[in-house]
């Protein structure tokens, strides 16, 4: 995915989210004065909505879409909103969206044409989609924005949620090839956007969203029992955990900038007993403030030791969470 898409998003949720459930309908506010939202749009989003990777042959995917369909949401931008959702329907998910969740990667085929290169979905980015969907329909008092979030809402829920005994609901990656032939069920924690769940609940009450929350955090000390997120782990039957024989992971968890909005009775679970360099302290004594940083933490989640990699990333996110009371 787009890593400069995944940098602003982090930036804008942190500085706008926490308002945008009170916000106002307000005005098209196409040519909003935000200068890195429209740097963003100048570097990389056509004018039919489709977002561009430069980084990566010029793909396309579900994620960078989803993260622009949010960003138009909150700065007011409705026309590039359509935009994007228009070239959402349309090509990743094949003008069909009554059948289809979105494809999460579209680009140049062998053949020399352009379109879907990988018809499984990412849950994450639908998620997103869904929830931008939503609140653009509640906001702007657009019904078919509405519907169509609580459509694709239903789609995640059919295709990209399973209850697995002894563990509970959990959101897969993807639809396809997360569970294996033995039962045993791919989890990546950096796609569980648990801030989400609670409208996801308000707006489909019958479905799984509040108990795949639940289920994340009860089990969250075996899964980070240092504070820090393997990247992946899986669920056997019976319930019990086998991660992965090379034990990285990185501050997705500790990261995820919509921590502080999670429910106050699993934040009092999430929060409680991460070690220092998991909240942003590094070893030399220093802290983040905020400052982006073109290299990203890692960490082996088993003892807590740092490495650095080259994934381009910044500390922001975590901001609203350092410091924070376990009860607030």
């Amino acid at each position: 995915m787009n890593r400069r898409a995944l940098l602003l998003l982090a930036m804008a949720f942190f500085l706008f989210f926490p308002g945008l459930s009170r916000a106002s309908p307000g005005p098209d506010r196409s040519g909003h004065s935000w200068p890195l939202w429209n740097r963003f749009k100048h570097h990389f989003l056509q004018q039919d909505g489709r977002v561009i990777d430069r980084t990566d042959r010029d793909k396309t995917t579900s994620e960078g879409e989803a993260y622009t369909l949010f960003f138009s949401l909150v700065t007011g931008d409705r026309s590039t909103f359509r935009k994007v959702f228009l070239w959402i329907r349309d090509n990743l998910s094949g003008g069909d969206p009554e059948h289809r969740l979105p494809a999460w990667l579209w680009g140049k085929r062998p053949n020399g044409t352009w379109g879907i290169l990988d018809v499984n979905s990412a849950s994450d980015a639908d998620g997103w989609i869904a929830y931008s969907l939503l609140e653009a329909g509640r906001l702007w008092h657009r019904p078919s924005y509405e519907k169509a979030g609580r459509h694709l809402l239903f789609l995640i829920w059919k295709n990209e949620t399973r209850f697995l005994p002894g563990y509970g609901w959990v959101l897969l990656p993807g639809p396809y090839g997360f569970v294996l032939p033995d039962g045993t069920t791919r989890q990546n924690p950096s796609y569980l956007p648990l801030e989400l769940f609670a409208l996801f609940g308000s707006v489909e009450p019958r479905g799984p969203w509040p108990f795949i929350e639940a289920a994340f955090v009860s089990h969250l000390p075996a899964i980070a029992p240092r504070g820090f997120s393997p990247d992946w782990f899986a669920v056997r039957r019976g319930g019990a955990y086998r991660h992965r024989s090379r034990p990285r992971g990185d501050r997705e968890l500790r990261r995820h900038p919509g921590l502080p909005l999670v429910g106050n009775a699993s934040r009092r679970r999430i929060l409680p007993g991460v070690p220092p360099a998991a909240s942003g302290r590094h070893a030399d004594g220093g802290r983040d403030r905020g400052a982006p940083s073109p290299r990203r933490r890692r960490f082996d989640w088993k003892n807590g030791r740092q490495g650095i990699s080259r994934i381009f990333g910044g500390p922001a996110p975590l901001s609203p969470v350092d410091g924070m009371p376990a009860g607030t």
